[in-house]
């Protein structure tokens, strides 16, 4: 008799041990120095609530977690639904030094129940230590594939220029190109402000596109990543920075679980890798002497000239126009000075440029538009503009020439009028011309201090400062107040959902169920400030209840959210149930509105 009564005991014991223990843990067994290996708690319910896990475990490294991830399943037979949902909760974790490691249990509120794991350990081998374990070295080895370490042969960025050694001004291609034997979601490589250097960046497509490319043996998939044409301000040596450009690389989670691969993008975590870039050293060599009316420009130049007329009148507007094209340091190029006649009224020039940055530099021209007025009859000389610059070929200095324009200036009749204010700056070292037209003249003793429009001009601003100052602090306490901002637009958002959920039903889309959900479940959470985690229907239910809302019309939306879960998966005329589900949702957001606003 007291043998029976200790196996029923035992029994019970067992049950009630079973009913308690609601959450899984999963660790690997055997991991080794430097692997990253998940840690998980599996809940079989997707009603769970403050969840407490593992801050930190004593001898390893909690990279990131808890992750929560959630599947639900619906079954339908003979007409019974069965739903089954799972609660995931993972950590990625780093083994640091050898040992024996115990993960502690999670606990957690499944199903309005307290429910908690049991603990379990984890043996950190040596780095490259072999495993006699068996099927714990095996499962390790999977669990292990995601935090296996990305080394320098599996990405890594090539830093190189077109010359190391440049004269100043002289333009250099540096080019950043990556290569990768792994799966890159994200890449980024800001570059600093160099000093030393004009730096332009290269116009590259955004749309990355990879190519193969073997080295050393290795077949990689490469991309120019970004260009720079860098123009050496002074001579000595020059430095460009080394950078840490930071990688986001997808790799496999190492998991068999499909519910997992399914919900944790297809198996894969990304993985951050910060990834350096060698500094490099550029010898600049001053250049020669430079002669007086060096213009600073170093490349290989030309230079053109042309005038509108060598023939008009006094006050008419001459117009020369200088071009200077080639390759080279074109972005820093200055107006030439032209020397011309004092009785041509000179203005400051109009500058077209028409350059593009290139991996050779920059190329193309640049457009110096000179105006002048004549201001008294005669025959004037405007002589050729010398443009000196620094030939890298030859390695001296060229001069190139502009023709020599002979400008014959007759008497003007008074007619002629000349529109320089119009596009020029004049020059404020002359005598403008005389200005014409009506002007708006005042009394000599119609002062303004002490006027009532003096003391107007201070009370105005005053009083605008006043109010502004009340209005922004209004504006102000109102956005800080997310809860009543929620609250505030929680019937235009719902409104709007539903603007969006009537377009998907008349196209049939499935995706109308999701939308409607989203409506009715939003329009609550922001009216009565719940969070997304707490949204189960006796929260619902009860805080309906604290704003006055009768139980009937708490128990109609539930219904209506239970109605919409069930049509997402239910065999069925969908039409029919997208305009049954659609009136149902605008009623009771209707009623609710009515009922919270008395």
């Amino acid at each position: 008799m007291k043998r029976i009564f200790v196996i029923i005991c035992i029994i019970f014991g067992v049950i009630i041990n079973a009913g308690a223990q609601t959450i899984k843990i999963y660790a690997p067994g055997l991991v080794s120095v430097g692997d990253k290996f998940r840690v998980e708690y599996t809940i079989e319910s997707v009603d769970v609530n403050h969840f407490h896990g593992p801050k930190n475990i004593s001898g390893l490294n909690i990279l990131s977690g808890p992750n929560q991830s959630t599947s639900q399943s619906i079954t339908m037979i003979n007409g019974k639904t069965t739903r089954q949902g799972r609660t995931k909760f993972t950590y990625i974790v780093l083994a640091t030094k050898p040992g024996t490691y115990t993960i502690p249990g999670a606990s957690a509120s499944v199903n309005g129940k307290p429910a908690s794991s049991s603990t379990t350990s984890v043996k950190v081998n040596a780095a490259g230590s072999g495993s006699s374990a068996g099927a714990s070295s095996s499962s390790s080895t999977k669990a292990s594939k995601a935090g296996n370490a990305i080394t320098q042969k599996d990405l890594f960025v090539v830093t190189t220029v077109n010359k190391s050694k440049v004269y100043e001004q002289e333009a250099i291609l540096l080019t950043y190109k990556i290569y990768t034997l792994v799966e890159l979601n994200q890449f980024a490589l800001n570059m600093p402000d160099m000093k030393g250097f004009h730096t332009q960046e290269v116009p590259l497509s955004k749309e990355k596109t990879f190519e193969v490319e073997r080295r050393n043996g290795i077949n990689y998939n490469t991309c120019v990543w970004s260009q720079y044409v860098l123009f050496p301000q002074q001579s000595g040596k020059l430095e460009i920075p080394a950078l840490k450009a930071e990688a986001v690389v997808l790799q496999d989670n190492g998991s068999d679980d499909p519910f997992d691969a399914m919900l944790n993008g297809n198996g894969k975590v990304p993985v951050k890798k910060f990834i350096p870039t060698p500094k490099i050293t550029i010898d600049v060599m001053p250049l020669p002497s430079k002669p007086d009316n060096f213009s600073g420009a170093v490349g290989d130049f030309d230079i053109k000239s042309e005038v509108n007329t060598t023939k008009l009148k006094e006050n008419e507007t001459l117009t020369l126009k200088i071009t200077v094209e080639g390759n080279g340091n074109m972005k820093l190029l200055t107006a030439p000075k032209v020397e011309v006649p004092s009785e041509l009224e000179a203005y400051d020039p109009k500058v077209t440029d028409n350059t593009e940055l290139t991996p050779n530099g920059v190329k193309g021209n640049k457009t110096f538009e000179y105006m002048f007025i004549p201001r008294s009859k005669g025959e004037y000389t405007i002589p050729a503009v010398d443009f000196v610059y620094f030939d890298l070929k030859t390695k001296r200095y060229k001069t190139v020439k502009s023709r020599v324009f002979t400008i014959h200036v007759e008497k003007g009749d008074g007619t002629s009028k000349s529109n320089a204010t119009a596009d020029y700056t004049k020059r404020d070292d002359d005598i403008h011309s005389i200005k014409l037209g009506d002007e708006d003249l005042y009394p000599i003793n119609d002062n303004l201090f002490g006027s009532f429009t003096f003391y107007l001009g201070f009370i105005i601003p005053l009083v605008v400062f006043i109010i502004a100052y009340f209005v922004i602090r209004k504006i102000m306490a109102d956005n800080a107040n997310v809860t009543k901002k929620r609250k505030k637009g929680a019937s235009k958002l719902a409104n709007k959902r539903l603007q969006a959920a009537s377009e998907m039903m008349n196209r049939q889309d499935e995706a109308f169920f999701d939308e409607i959900l989203r409506s009715l479940s939003g329009y609550v959470a922001d009216k009565f400030n719940i969070p997304t985690v707490d949204m189960t229907k006796e929260n619902i239910i009860a805080k309906l209840s604290e704003a006055g809302v009768s139980a009937d019309v708490a128990n109609e939306l539930v219904d209506v959210l239970d109605e919409c879960q069930f049509a997402k998966f239910a065999p069925g005329d969908a039409d029919d149930k997208m305009q049954s589900l659609y009136g149902k949702a605008s009623d009771i957001i209707n009623k609710l509105d009515n009922l919270l606003s008395k």
